[in-house]
């Protein structure tokens, strides 16, 4: 006999566990930082005040399409298990990547490593998942594609492109997200020695920003 596993599992492991959006986005910052990224860029994209997408893309070592298949998609599977100073975040577990599921619906991943010719395209709607419990999850077929550029993605790197969010994004609460991964401290201090800049983009508040300077100025 043999367990076998529903497509419930994804929201045993995304959206239910991970019941914070701010600790879902401060565990896809430190996948990014475990991947070797120097830079991490988190942009709300918005259509008028309301955020319609997050994009978060890092210079880190990016997958190959074997990694994809073999390690990114593989539930629970986790590298840093048996590396040196392994931490104790969800990352650390094989289950951050369901942060994404955690965010948004849809998930648009883009990902390059060091001297490939292509782009690795992935796109999964979580949604899928959802719509029979009864189903087994390697049943579900995601699409993927070779591309040949990407604005975000240059030598090596992963951009995540997160739509059809789960909850609104208030500038209160991009304010807080801020102030949370001010605290982010890993316990790596390889990745500390590093000092990953997080930068958080969101050009719709850039008024209400330059409103606030004006003001605190005076």
């Amino acid at each position: 006999m043999r367990f076998k596993v529903s497509t419930n599992i994804k929201s045993i492991l995304g959206k239910d566990l991970i019941s914070d959006k701010y600790i879902a986005i401060f565990e896809l910052v430190k996948n990014s930082c475990d991947a070797g990224a120097r830079k991490v860029d988190i942009n709300f994209v918005a259509q008028g005040n309301e955020v319609e997408k997050i994009i978060i893309s890092d210079d880190g070592c990016g997958m190959s399409a074997f990694d994809l298949q073999e390690k990114w998609l593989f539930m629970a599977y986790s590298e840093k298990k048996n590396a040196p100073n392994k931490n104790k975040y969800a990352g650390s577990k094989g289950i951050g990547r369901f942060s994404c599921d955690r965010l948004g619906e849809k998930l648009r991943l883009f990902t390059k490593k060091q001297d490939a010719k292509n782009i690795n395209e992935l796109f999964i709607d979580w949604e899928k998942f959802e719509n029979n419990d009864t189903a087994k999850v390697e049943e579900i077929e995601l699409e993927h594609r070779e591309i040949t550029n990407h604005p975000l993605l240059d030598e090596k790197g992963t951009v995540l492109e997160i739509s059809n969010l789960r909850e609104s994004w208030a500038r209160a609460d991009i304010l807080k997200l801020r102030s949370a991964l001010m605290k982010l401290v890993s316990p790596d201090k390889s990745i500390q020695d590093d000092q990953t800049t997080i930068t958080i983009i969101a050009e719709h508040e850039r008024e209400a920003d330059q409103s606030e300077i004006k003001k605190n100025s005076r």
